[in-house]
């Protein structure tokens, strides 16, 4: 990670993003195992925490023609070997919480072996303005 760039980094992570958004509605199970680390945290939104196995679970009704979420603000944070990043994304309307589309999140990812693994992933609501 020394070698590479903060854009390089910062690309890379919005681009694990991406994937990991499209990976949801395609029910893309082989994405997550490889990036979600076994011990990996998500505390979404209600305060609920739940590990790897229970995300699969929780994402699961999101049906194929569901369209992704969209990231729209992404800060890199270099801590090595670790990041921690923040940014917004955009729920679709269907999956929204009432409170608005838009969550704002806080994650932290690791370098292993080479490969960017999710640690832990917050995410709060932004409310509708």
């Amino acid at each position: 990670m020394g070698d590479a760039s903060n854009e390089q980094i910062h690309a890379e992570i919005s681009k694990l993003y991406d994937e990991w958004f499209e990976a949801i509605p395609r029910h893309d199970h082989a994405f997550f195992e490889r990036v979600l680390s076994d011990d990996w945290h998500y505390t979404n939104y209600f305060g609920e925490v739940r590990g790897k196995r229970e995300y699969l679970t929780y994402i699961a009704p999101v049906g194929p023609d569901v369209p992704p979420n969209r990231l729209v603000e992404l800060l890199v944070r270099r801590f090595e070997p670790i990041l921690i990043v923040h940014g917004v994304y955009v729920v679709s309307d269907e999956f929204a919480p009432a409170a608005g589309p838009e969550t704002r999140f806080t994650a932290v990812w690791i370098r292993r072996d080479g490969e960017w693994k999710a640690l832990a992933h917050h995410a709060t609501t932004v409310p509708r303005a």
